[in-house]
């Protein structure tokens, strides 16, 4: 009995000295932490004495020290991920079992450029959803139309860390008015300026990734939410295309890859065509789509959903795109006319 004690006792040794410098070398253990580990086992001993061999005794509060350890480490991770402050929003619908079962897709992930393979739909549906990961820069030009509005939007984003810039110019094409978007770091100018009206208000982005299980959730009354990642507000249906995506593209049986390496303006595409639920299809008047996104960013680059008489409904084209080029921080300095009235909101 005593050898096998001994034996026991030395491997918890081994065990304990390679958690603290490995998986638990970043968990501190304090004296407060290790007094009510002590109070759980000297309660326990009291609770169930002569239960156990003394030698035993010794092994199982040792035993349990370690499971503390790992419990610890676990409510950690978990906090960690509560802390993120993103934006949840009720969904009714969908069948999320092969979104939520996507053995952590975000920890296969890098966020790099890399498009030297093949992505899987869950890889596409990831980037997508966290483009801004992805570039650095991004100035371009793109179409967008529907049956009740036609603009055109001309954007320059620097997503640096610490030095957030952002430029759009939108032009409705029925009234020709413009509306001018300026981001910088963390606030936000919005220019009317047919009215001579400007807005202008704070911003704030978290910059952690969102993985799949964090954006298709359910809420306490088993209702499907989605949470949103924060973007900021700048050529939005191209360069954050999350609405679309999470409209899209949740219900994997819906759609497929129809080409993994497209060309589109010079820029490697994965084309994806689809068709849409229920939901989305009185939505936007539409029974299908196809997306050409760019491959190594998730980048809309160009979008057409189609009537079941096959007319295009709703596009998105893509005319221009630069991706990681320099822009000066000139670019997104406040410049408000002396004759625009600011809009308050009470």
């Amino acid at each position: 009995m005593k050898k096998e004690v001994k034996k026991m006792d030395e491997r918890l040794k081994k065990l304990r000295n390679h958690m603290t410098t490995t998986e638990l070398k970043d968990i501190r253990f304090d004296d407060e932490k290790k007094q009510l580990v002590m109070k759980r086992i000297i309660n326990q001993k009291k609770s169930s004495k002569n239960w156990l061999p003394k030698g035993l005794s010794i092994i199982f509060s040792l035993a349990i020290i370690t499971i503390m350890f790992f419990s610890g480490k676990h409510l950690l991770f978990n906090s960690s991920n509560l802390a993120q402050g993103s934006k949840e929003i009720p969904e009714k619908i969908v069948d999320q079992e092969g979104i939520t079962q996507s053995d952590n897709v975000n920890k296969i992930i890098n966020p790099d450029h890399d498009d030297s393979h093949n992505l899987s739909k869950k890889e596409i549906l990831y980037r997508m959803l966290n483009t801004n990961d992805y570039f650095k820069t991004a100035q371009g030009a793109y179409v967008y139309q529907n049956p009740f509005i036609e603009q055109e939007i001309y954007y320059k984003v620097r997503m640096e860390k610490g030095n957030l810039g952002g430029y759009e110019k939108a032009v409705n094409k029925q009234t020709n008015r413009n509306r001018i978007t300026i981001v910088n770091n963390n606030k936000l100018l919005i220019l009317h300026e047919e009215q001579k009206e400007y807005e202008m208000s704070g911003i704030s982005l978290h910059e952690d990734s969102i993985s799949l299980e964090e954006v298709f959730g359910k809420d306490l009354h088993g209702s499907s939410t989605i949470t949103y990642r924060e973007r900021p507000p700048i050529a939005i249906d191209s360069l954050f295309p999350f609405e679309i995506a999470t409209n899209y593209l949740q219900d994997e049986s819906q759609w497929e890859i129809e080409q993994q390496e497209e060309k589109y303006l010079g820029e490697k595409v994965i084309v994806i065509k689809g068709d849409l639920g229920a939901l989305n299809s009185e939505k936007h008047q539409s029974v299908s789509f196809r997306l050409l996104v760019q491959k190594s960013s998730g980048i809309l680059m160009k979008m057409e959903t189609y009537s079941s008489e096959g007319n295009v409904v709703d596009s998105l084209v893509t005319q221009k795109f630069t991706l990681d080029k320099s822009i000066p921080s000139s670019e997104f300095q406040f410049n408000i006319p002396k004759d625009f009235k600011k809009i308050e909101y009470h």
